[in-house]
């Protein structure tokens, strides 16, 4: 049952900030909520909405504060709705306790597509028992995982967690964060047998040559990613060097993008090639889709 114009009238009221996605049919498709303090009395009406919107697709909370109570009551809507696909808890200051309410209820929510956690200090103590979850919840095609604090010591686990067979993960973002060569080393070789992976964001991080390399030495035997942003890292010229090396073999990649590193004669005459490398895999891939 939809909600009514008076319910939503009334949600409006409550949460001025709200934004509200409503399809032609007048059914709630996006409930949007920026700027608020969700406690135990407004989580129940945020419940009540959630539930009984049948056509709700996307549900988004940002710059809001919320403890795990409330929190609770909102994954439990969510559990409870099976048309929820996408679910956005952004810039709200969730830490290790909020993500561990979240992790009690992934078992629940095996329809959920797409996870956005970015801008969230959960950390290292946060990302390696949501990566577990998420294993066994084998429905995530989309995780972002931007400025959440993570550094190296949780790559073994992300690795892990792309090596699964049961993971379907197509786009991975972990930019803004604090991975460095060595954490890198350790998500390359997840990326040599990897084959669902399409996107990983990984700007804004510590990685330098030595990453870099490892990475490029992935790509020789990856065969599904497309898509690498590094930008604003500390990639310099032997690194650009073993980028062309790894993509003289791999054909998958269609879009490398490496603005805000090091910056030379030398470097921008490979980033040329690059360019010429990445056309040549486009072409082909475009080719292959009108065969």
């Amino acid at each position: 049952m939809d909600l009514t114009a008076k319910e939503l009238a009334y949600l409006k009221d409550k949460f001025p900030s709200i934004d509200i996605n409503v399809l032609q049919d007048g059914s709630l498709h996006a409930l949007i909520l920026q700027d608020v303090k969700i406690n135990t009395y407004n989580s129940k009406l945020l419940r009540h909405i959630i539930e009984h919107s049948p056509r709700l697709n996307r549900l988004v909370i940002r710059h809001s504060e919320f403890n795990p109570e409330p929190l609770q009551d909102i994954l439990e809507a969510v559990s409870a709705n099976q048309q929820i696909r996408q679910v956005k808890l952004t810039d709200n200051k969730l830490g290790v306790l909020a993500i561990a309410t979240l992790i009690d209820n992934i078992p629940a929510l095996p329809h959920i597509r797409y996870l956005d956690l970015s801008n969230n200090p959960f950390g290292d103590n946060g990302v390696k028992p949501l990566l577990l979850a998420l294993r066994k919840q084998q429905g995530i095609e989309l995780l972002h995982l931007a400025n959440a604090s993570i550094t190296d010591n949780s790559c073994a686990a992300i690795s892990r967690f792309l090596s699964s067979r049961n993971v379907k993960l197509n786009h991975l973002n972990l930019s803004a964060n604090r991975i460095s060569n060595q954490g890198v080393q350790e998500l390359s070789r997840s990326l040599e047998q990897n084959r669902t992976l399409q996107w990983l964001d990984l700007s804004a991080n510590c990685i330098e040559n030595e990453g870099t390399t490892e990475l490029a030495d992935a790509l020789m035997l990856n065969t599904s990613l497309r898509g690498l942003i590094l930008t604003e890292n500390n990639i310099g010229e032997a690194g650009i060097s073993s980028l062309l090396q790894g993509l003289a073999i791999n054909k998958s990649l269609v879009e490398l993008n490496l603005t805000g590193n090091q910056h030379s004669a030398t470097i921008a005459k490979s980033l040329a090639e690059l360019d010429k490398i990445l056309i040549r895999n486009a072409c082909q891939r475009a080719s292959v889709q009108r065969f």
